[in-house]
């Protein structure tokens, strides 16, 4: 895994309905990506490679940019990879929240490429003039400080206007002082890397979160709010990963008289500049109010 050639990639395609959604987001497509862990690895390419030849509007950013202090300190690959996909992509939005790995330094700098780093802060996120923005929440690393959801939801009531928010985190602990606010929808999360290492598909060794296992990758559901924490796109520690491939989260929002959630995994093969999917790998889910059919 550590060395130049093919490496496995895994898209996971999240549909959210629901009668919340205004019908100018429809079509619209936004990727989420979380602990990159840029230390120079052949899959980074692979990941600038997938956001130049595939279409995309929006991309959000789970924290964790650097790998391990003694690495990288500077975090001078991950302004190598900044740069670059500013350079393809100068006017993208981008949104971003901070890790434990993360330095000040990197974060304010990253603010500085245009990267709008949200930290306990609240925004209304579109995508064009009409219609009604979704509210987007970041807050702190849970493993750094914990959220200050008071504040946050005095920011979220700043915009009655909006009634489906999502919350950006960098780990799944912020659910340990969760606000069980119905107006919150979607929970996004990283940091335990879906173990890294598993046994099988969703079954982790270790998991480094303070909540249960069920939360440590996938799609589970906490009262109205939809919770994905994904496995990650880097690694940590032991330059490996075993039944658990790097993830992209590619989301998209529809309306719908109903809440319903479809779930849809392809693997990649990577070589060089190719993606070659691996149809063998392909698997569809739809949940409706929290039920897996």
């Amino acid at each position: 895994y550590p060395q130049s050639g093919a490496h496995p990639l895994c898209v996971t395609r999240l549909r959210l309905m629901s009668p919340d959604i205004d019908p100018h987001w429809t079509g619209r497509r936004i990727l989420f990506v979380s602990d990159l862990h840029f230390r120079g690895h052949p899959i980074e390419d692979a990941l600038l490679h997938f956001l130049r030849t595939r279409r995309w509007d929006m991309l959000w950013l789970g924290g964790d940019y650097q790998p391990e202090r003694f690495d990288d300190r500077e975090g001078v690959w991950t302004r190598r990879f900044i740069r670059r996909l500013r350079h393809a992509h100068p006017n993208r939005p981008v949104y971003a929240v901070s890790g434990n790995h993360d330095s000040r330094a990197l974060l304010r700098w990253m603010k500085s490429q245009g990267v709008e780093v949200l930290e306990d802060r609240a925004c209304a996120v579109a995508l064009a003039s009409i219609g009604t923005p979704l509210g987007l929440l970041g807050t702190l690393d849970p493993h750094r400080s914990d959220p200050d959801w008071r504040a946050l939801q005095a920011q979220m009531a700043e915009h009655p206007e909006i009634p489906f928010w999502v919350v950006l985190a960098h780990s799944p602990d912020v659910l340990l002082g969760w606000p069980q606010t119905h107006r919150i929808r979607l929970l996004l999360a990283g940091h335990t890397h879906g173990g890294q290492v598993a046994v099988g598909r969703h079954r982790p060794l270790w998991f480094n979160t303070r909540v249960k296992r069920e939360f440590a990758s996938g799609l589970t559901r906490v009262g109205r709010t939809w919770v994905y924490t994904s496995r990650g796109f880097g690694y940590t520690l032991a330059p490996l990963r075993i039944w658990c491939p790097p993830e992209i989260v590619d989301i998209r929002f529809h309306p719908h008289a109903h809440e319903v959630v479809h779930l849809e995994e392809t693997r990649y093969a990577v070589m060089e500049d190719s993606i070659v999917p691996l149809a063998a790998f392909q698997d569809l889910k739809i949940y409706n109010d929290g039920r897996g059919e």
